[in-house]
């Protein structure tokens, strides 16, 4: 849904560039690069368009970012349970040391990448 609204608008800021910019006035845009934009008028309901479209993609990231967020810190704490749990039956004798010490290895190891 992001990748097709943000391809929209550059397909049409590559519209209006081409008209603002045509390919033989490309030269002089090195001399006064402000000057084309001068005259520019856009229609108030094309940028109503574009400012709707902005503030749907920035809704949908947020959203996406804090269902990531929600996703990670459930990793987490799945984690942490874990080692306490195998921290609880080390000291019951019920694993080995060498167990012991591979998984919370690999747990922390996941830990700090998820961090």
């Amino acid at each position: 849904m992001f990748r097709k609204r943000s391809t929209f608008i550059t397909v049409a800021l590559d519209i209006v560039a081409s008209v603002i910019f045509p390919v033989s006035g490309k030269e002089n845009i090195a001399i006064r690069p402000g000057e084309p934009l001068k005259g520019l008028q856009v229609p108030p309901e094309v940028v109503s368009q574009i400012v709707s479209v902005l503030q749907e993609d920035q809704h949908d990231a947020a959203s996406k970012i804090g269902a990531e967020r929600s996703r990670l810190e459930s990793k987490c704490t799945l984690i942490r349970n874990r080692m306490d749990a195998a921290y609880a039956d080390k000291l019951g004798g019920q694993i080995p040391q060498d167990f012991w010490e591979r998984k919370m290895a690999d747990w922390r190891w996941t830990s700090n990448r998820l961090n």
